[in-house]
Order: C-alpha cells, then structure tokens, then sequence
C-alpha cells in the first residue's frame, strides 16, 4: 500500500475518502454505508414543508389523539425501552426535526413513543414502514408523508401547576422505577419545590411528591393515608379500610409531602391518589444548549479509546463483563475503537521495557494505579469483538513509568530519556549507547504487537503514544519503522502529545499524524469553545499541509466530569461543560473533511457498570454521562442506550475509584 497520504481507503472500509456534507438523499446513503446498515434502515421523507407547528403541550399538540404506551418487554438491540408514556399523535406527516436515531423493526406508534420518552435528546418521532425515525424537535414544521405516522411528547411547554418550573407533571401518577434506587427522600412544601431540587441534582431526571394526611382528635392520633394504592413502594404503610375517616373540620388535620428524588424515568405509574410526579426539562432534555442548524458531518474515525488494564484493573480485558462494555461503546455510533497495551518501564532513565501479567505485583507510591499488561489473548479477544460489532480498531501500545510517575510523581512515559532544554533542567539525557539500548528495547515491545495486528486485520497501529523525547531521535524511528512495514499491511500512525507536534521530523513514514490533543480550550459556551478552538485547528492543517495533505486524526481527546480528583462530587454544571466540550470539538471540525480523519475520546472503561448516585464519577469517561449522548446525537447513534438501572455497580468508575 502506499505510505503516503493517499490511503488506501477501499481496504479500510470505513475509512471513506473525504467528502462534502451531503444532500438529504445521499447524504442518508452515506449515513447507512458508513454505520454499516442497509439503506432500507433510513427513509427519505418527501414533500412540502407545511406551516411551523407549535410545541407539543402537556395532553395534546396540534390536532393528534392521545395514546398510551403499553410496558416494555425485555430490553435487547430493537426491543421497546421500560417506558410508559403519552404521545400525541398525527397521521400522513412527518416532523421535520432533525432526525437523531432510527430504531425499531415492524414497530407500532406506542412503541416509538416509548422510544422517544427513553431517548435523552428526543421529543418527537415519525414511524414510517415499520422504523421509528426519532427527532430532537416538532417546532420545525412538517412534510406530507403517507404511510407515516408522526408523534411528540409530552412536556414541550410545562403542564399548570404553581412552581413547578420545567417539569412534565402527572397527578395521580408515580415514576417508575422507584424504592432502594430513590436518590433521596426528604419533605416539600410543594410539587414545584420537589422539582427544583431535581434540578439541582445532576443525576435526577424524575420525582414523586407524595401527600398524607394525619388528623389529631381527641389527643388520639389517627394516620388517614391517602393513597389506596397497596403497592405504592414509595410507602410501608397500608392503608387500613376500618380506619376512621378524617374529619373535614377538625382544626388539627394537616398533611405531609415527601419528595423521592428518581435517578431514571421508567414510565408513570396509574393508582397512586397522594401522588404528584415529575419528568424534568432540562431545554432539550439536556442542560446544555442544543445544536442549532445541520449537524456537522460524522468524522470518518468516529472513535473512542477502551481502556482495561491499569485503567480497569477489576474487569479483565476480554470477559464477559468487558465485553458488554464494548457493546454499549458500539451502540454510541462509533466506527472505530482504540484497544490500549500498555508495558513498562521502572523510571524515565530506564532502557528496558516489559511487561507485568500480575497485576498484584506493582503498585505507584500513591496507589493510585495498578500496574498491569493485558495478555495476548485478552487483547485478541477484544479486538475479534470489536469487529463483530462493525467496529474498526486502532491498535496503541503504551510505555509507562512505575516509579515518579506523574500524577504522583514528577515525570511520565513523554519524559523518558530526557530532552534537551526542557522544563527539568536536572534531567540527564540519554547517550548514544543508552538510547540504542532503549530503541532495542523498544523494538522488541512494538514488534509482537504488530504481528498481532496483522493477525486480527487490526486497521490502524500507533507507533508509539506521547513519546516526546524518544520522538527527537529521527533516525532511530526511521530504521524501526520499516521492520514494522514488514509485518504489518495496515495504517500507521504516532499519537504525539499536543504542543510537540512541530517537533517531530519524521512524519512522512507513516500514514496519519496522530495528536493526543489535550489542549487547554477555554469558553464556557458552545461558540466561545468553538472560538478558541480555532488555533488549533489552524496548527493542524498547518502540519498536514506540510506534508503534502496528509491526514490527521486526534490519537486522543478528553476532558474531565469535574476536576480528575476521585474525591470531588461532580455538578450539573461539571457534567454540563464536559458535554460542552464534545460538542464544541465535533463543531469545531465541521468544515474540515478534506484533510481531517477524526477523533479517538479518551476513554471507555471495560467495566460496563453504573456508579452509586452518590458518589458520582468525575474522570474522563462519557459513559453514562450527558457526553455519552452528545456522541449519540452526532453520531447518528441506531442502538438504543442499554438500560443504567440494569447495570452491575461500578468497579472502575466514581469517587475513589477512577483513574484519569
């Protein structure tokens, strides 16, 4: 194959040759081959576009009947999602909101309302042949469509009752699910106050305000409970049928509200006469602004870095646990997936390499990581994995520090042999004699891995990862790189740390300039994110055009829930910003698809559970996070999210337990 910046793009399969943003027609072609689904999958609606339509109300929007959604079965790939909900519905149109997902197979309207009611960033849908076409909006105006069937939820504008702010409110309802899940319990004043804390809370979507009575009379203390719902879990008491009733009159009845504050929205439901309950709005379903106008193009590396390992060292690479993890990253939209290796090294004057298969043996001075090296044969099982998922894989080996390693130490794997001039002035680089040691280290670390990628078919292999001074010895990689070739057909790359990208001369013996892009971009919008954004990406086209139009791919990417600390309880507003951010880096190369391949997040643990509520998760990971459904959105996600609830409690993620 040609090494240079022509790229062999028919071998790749997903990696297309770069293109404009597309028409609507072709566009939904390309969107289908590029997710690898039949076209069949993606409907083009036709028509004129009729007046805007008003926001869906509480009851009913426009001239639709109301429907209620049945309970959901087991969930899997396409099945209905534990929803239970109304929608209003039109026949013969179709919203034109921005279609975020298409689900479903020989689906009927309930169910893709209660796809809708399960989707983060949905608020409309449009059924046509069987599919459920999900969209972020019914405000936009709609097209003339037989066969189709359009819907909107609930809570477009909030339902009358006094201070209950964003909140979708049912009377008479509880939420679903509900009991030992309840983030918290505490007594209101009223529904709308209920709702607020909600709010206020970054994990609760949902909220039920439940009302007794209790008469005093006489100096005997009768509890009247309201609620004749002998199932209602919110409560231990049952109602007693014999129990006098409350004296309307009497001066000493009063009533007591306790708000149960709910981490998911399973559903309302019926029965439950003390019950008010609440979904909330957050905009869009999200606390962040919602893009406006046409999504930008999805990357052609719509990727994300899975991590086990010192990462992960309590979910073993290639388990039945990880496995599933893998499964939720696919179902996020993505077409590539980096599988990190990582060896060591004991300090950064070091010139031998190797590996550690007991994860018990080494720990840092802090104890912050253990050290550890997946096996070949956990390697090999997840990339086999990813590729029955339609995943293609990035294959990164990495060298890392067991002694004075940053964040506990002082230096980390960019240090290792020591540069001239840098900001350490003590450090002694390496001579001749100990860089040609390292370099024959090295080649035997990187060598294995790369049989292993020709092996798999892996479709990408980093040379090395954020090797900055080792980067400096341009003659030593330009010997190594070939013996590489000479094993391995695929693509190859180096992931250079940001702010050294000029640095490195060697660029034009491999295919794709790698960036671990941890740029510090300041804003605390989308557009001001964007803005700043726009050095940088000058900066990367500056060194594709240096090399005759080569192609760049950020290596990796990501940006903290909070401050990287395990001990800090992230905000709504921490979980906010880091969504911010995956937007603004997928806006900010929007324009950019002649030269610029994509992104690599960093990073998807192998362990598929879900944090305790109360002790949030504050690292780099988007899973379960609104960052999660940011790539979802743009990455025209076609798997439903698997159900949170359902999840085994976190072994690698929340306070004290996640690595950044």
């Amino acid at each position: 194959m040609a090494h240079g910046h022509k790229l062999d793009f028919s071998r790749q399969g997903m990696l297309h040759p770069p293109r404009p943003l597309l028409a609507t027609a072709a566009r939904m072609r390309f969107v289908a081959r590029h997710l690898a689904v039949p076209v069949a999958m993606f409907v083009i609606f036709s028509g004129n576009i009729s007046n805007a339509m008003a926001p869906p109300h509480c009851v009913h929007s426009g001239n639709g009947t109301t429907v209620s959604a049945p309970a959901a079965t087991a969930a899997t790939a396409t099945a209905t999602p534990a929803v239970n909900t109304d929608c209003s519905i039109t026949h013969g149109v179709s919203f034109d909101g921005r279609d975020i997902a298409a689900v479903g197979s020989g689906a009927q309207p309930e169910q893709c309302c209660s796809y809708c009611a399960g989707h983060n960033f949905c608020s409309a849908w449009t059924l046509y042949k069987g599919v459920c076409y999900l969209k972020d909006s019914a405000a936009g105006g709609h097209v003339t469509c037989n066969g189709c069937v359009s819907g909107a939820l609930p809570g477009g504008a909030p339902c009358p009752v006094a201070g209950a702010g964003n909140c979708t409110v049912r009377h008479g309802y509880d939420v679903l699910p509900n009991g030992p899940t309840d983030i918290a319990a505490f007594t209101v004043a009223s529904p709308g106050e209920c709702c607020a804390a909600c709010l206020q809370h970054f994990n609760c979507s949902a909220w039920t305000v439940y009302t007794t009575t209790n008469s005093h009379s006489n100096n005997i203390n009768t509890n009247i409970d309201t609620n004749t719902n002998t199932q209602n879990p919110n409560t231990n008491s049952n109602p007693n049928t014999q129990n006098l009733s409350p004296n309307t009159q009497n001066p000493n009845t009063n009533t007591n509200s306790t708000c149960y504050l709910k981490p998911t929205f399973g559903g309302f439901k019926g029965g439950c006469p003390g019950c008010v309950s609440g979904v909330v709005q957050r905009g869009p379903k999200h606390p962040w602004p919602a893009p406006t106008g046409r999504l930008p193009r999805k990357f052609n590396m719509s990727g994300i870095t899975f991590t086990g390992g010192r990462y992960c060292p309590n979910v073993t690479m290639g388990s039945t646990q990880s496995l599933r993890s893998l499964e939720h990253l696919a179902s996020t939209g993505a077409t590539w997936v980096a599988v990190v290796v990582t060896q060591y090294q004991w300090r950064m004057d070091s010139t031998q390499i190797f590996p550690l298969y007991n994860g018990s043996a080494v720990h840092d001075e802090q104890d912050y990581y253990t050290f550890v090296t997946l096996t070949s044969d956990e390697v090999t099982a997840t990339i086999r994995h990813a590729h029955a998922l339609g995943l293609r894989v990035m294959l990164k080996p990495h060298v890392d520090l067991l002694r004075n390693h940053k964040p506990a130490g002082a230096f980390w794997r960019g240090d290792i042999g020591g540069c001239p001039a840098t900001w350490n002035t003590s450090v002694t680089p390496f001579t001749d004699a100990q860089w040609d040691a390292w370099f024959a280290s090295y080649a035997e670390f990187l060598m294995p891995y790369a049989q292993l990628a020709e092996r798999e078919h892996v479709e990408m292999l980093s040379v090395n990862t954020e090797l900055y001074c080792p980067n400096r010895q341009e003659q030593r990689w330009r010997a190594l790189v070939p013996r590489v070739r000479a094993v391995y057909s695929g693509l190859l790359t180096v992931a250079q740390i940001k702010g050294h990208e000029m640095e490195l001369k060697w660029w034009d013996i491999v295919d794709v300039i790698g960036i671990d892009a941890y740029y510090s971009i300041p804003g605390d919008t989308v557009a001001e994110l964007v803005y700043s954004w726009q050095s940088h990406v000058s900066l990367a086209k500056q060194l594709s055009d240096a090399y005759g139009g080569k192609p760049v791919a950020f290596t990796e990417i990501g940006y903290c829930s909070g401050h990287c600390s395990r001990s800090h309880v992230p905000s709504v507003g921490d979980y906010a910003k880091h969504a911010l951010h995956y937007q603004a880096v997928l806006d900010a190369f929007a324009n950019s698809e002649d030269w610029f391949l994509g992104v690599f997040f960093w990073n998807w643990n192998s362990d598929p559970g879900f944090w305790n509520p109360t002790q949030p998760d504050d690292c780099l990971t988007p899973q379960w996070k609104p960052a999660e459904d940011v790539l979802r959105w743009y990455w025209n996600a076609t798997q439903p999210k698997p159900d949170r609830h359902a999840a085994a409690p976190a072994l690698c993620m929340g306070a004290g337990k996640c690595t950044c």
